[in-house]
């Protein structure tokens, strides 16, 4: 929850420093001005609007991910195997997926 949560904080004030950035350059070129007091509190009221977008989608996902009984469990397979010299079999090559049930509720809200 903590990884999410700080992607959440992270990606989204970036996400408000390109807007803006981009408020700005347009600003510049339509040669208007604001009062800095007044963008200081639209930055902020951006800010606060983009990070609580993004964390409904995270805790969105979060949830899902908490909530469905069997998330997704990694399974690995052997595929061929080699005597060692003690004569015991030693996985050669293998493949592994990521497996699950119920996997269906949490699949869908990624996607």
């Amino acid at each position: 929850f903590l990884y999410g949560m700080g992607f959440v904080i992270t990606t989204s004030s970036l996400v408000t420093k390109m807007y803006s950035m981009e408020k700005s350059i347009n600003s510049s070129l339509k040669f208007r001005t604001t009062q800095p007091k007044q963008a200081r509190r639209e930055l902020a009221f951006d800010a606060a609007c983009v990070m609580g977008v993004m964390a409904i989608g995270e805790l969105t996902i979060l949830v899902a991910w908490a909530f469905s009984n069997e998330p997704l469990h990694f399974k690995r397979e052997c595929i061929q195997t080699e005597e060692d010299a003690k004569g015991n079999d030693v996985c050669v090559e293998s493949v592994g997926r990521c497996r699950s049930a119920l996997a269906g509720p949490f699949i869908g809200v990624l996607f």
